[in-house]
C-alpha cells in the first residue's frame, strides 16, 4: 500500500471557500470545515481498489440469487441441468436448487452473513458434486 509523504500528511485543506487548496494557508480563525489528512490513509486510487474488490462478492451474490429466482419464474429452462443429476421428481428438485440459490446468493451479496453464505456455497457445490458423480 502506497502512504502519503510525511508533508501531505500533515496539510490542512480548506473545503469552504473557492480556490482553496492544500497550499492556502490557514489562520487561527479560518477554523470552520477544515480536515487533515490522517497519517496512514490510502491514497484515493487504493481506496478505489479496495471498494471495486469489495463489491465483487455483492455482484457475484446477486448473480446467484437472481439465478435461483429464475428457477421458479422459468423452471423448464433448467431441466435440462436438472434431470441428470436429480431423475426422480426433477421439478422439485429445481425448485429446492432455486432456493438453496436464492438463500446463498443473498447471503454472499449482504456482508454481515457473506461467511456463513461462502460456507454454505461450498456445502451446496460438494452436494451437487456428490449427486453427479452418483447420477454417472
Amino acid at each position: 500500500m502506497r502512504r502519503l509523504p510525511e508533508p501531505a500528511r500533515q496539510c490542512r485543506i480548506r473545503l469552504d471557500r473557492p480556490g482553496a487548496g492544500p497550499r492556502t494557508p490557514l489562520r487561527p480563525a479560518d477554523a470552520s470545515v477544515t480536515t487533515a489528512i490522517r497519517p496512514g490513509r490510502l491514497t484515493h486510487g487504493e481506496d478505489e481498489d479496495e471498494m471495486a474488490s469489495a463489491q465483487v462478492p455483492t455482484i457475484a451474490g446477486i448473480a446467484l440469487a437472481a439465478t435461483g429466482a429464475a428457477h421458479f419464474v422459468a423452471p423448464d429452462a433448467f431441466r435440462a441441468i436438472t434431470e441428470p443429476i436429480f431423475p426422480k421428481d426433477t421439478r422439485t428438485w429445481t425448485y429446492r436448487n432455486g432456493a438453496s440459490e436464492l438463500a446463498i446468493g443473498t447471503a454472499i451479496a449482504v456482508p454481515a452473513t457473506r461467511k456463513v453464505g461462502l460456507v454454505a456455497l461450498a456445502g451446496y457445490l460438494g452436494f451437487l458434486g456428490y449427486r453427479a458423480v452418483l447420477a454417472r
